[in-house]
């Protein structure tokens, strides 16, 4: 979806901006449906981000998965579920909505109809 001069990634509940150096590849895309993707790892806790426009989602967690060193956090934002990976210090708990910004050059755009990659 076309936002002003840019691209963005609209869903039901959050708006990403997609990076002006990714206009290109994407520009024959406009209008249509796509895949966003991004790694668990890539999602940073928005209270450690200074820049955090076009790129933060807020999510409720709806599981907390402890891994040792680490915690899977399972979200959910309106209709979209996805999992953000944080140190084992990380304090939250169930039902509690938070913030991630994400770290867009580290996102992915796939083509529905045929699955490659786009960027």
């Amino acid at each position: 979806v076309i936002d002003g001069s840019n691209y963005v990634i609209k869903t039901s509940t959050f708006k990403i901006a997609i990076p002006k150096s990714k206009n290109d590849m994407i520009k024959n895309y406009e209008g249509k449906k796509v895949t966003f993707g991004f790694r668990p790892e890539d999602l940073i806790d928005e209270s450690i981000v200074k820049d955090k426009e076009g790129r933060l989602i807020k999510a409720k967690v709806e599981v907390i998965e402890p891994l040792g060193s680490e915690i899977f956090l399972y979200l959910s934002a309106g209709g979209d579920n996805f999992v953000a990976r944080v140190p084992h210090q990380y304090r939250t708990e169930l039902g509690k909505e938070i913030g991630f910004a994400m770290d867009l050059d580290k996102t992915h755009l796939f083509d529905i109809e045929t699955e490659e990659i786009i960027f």
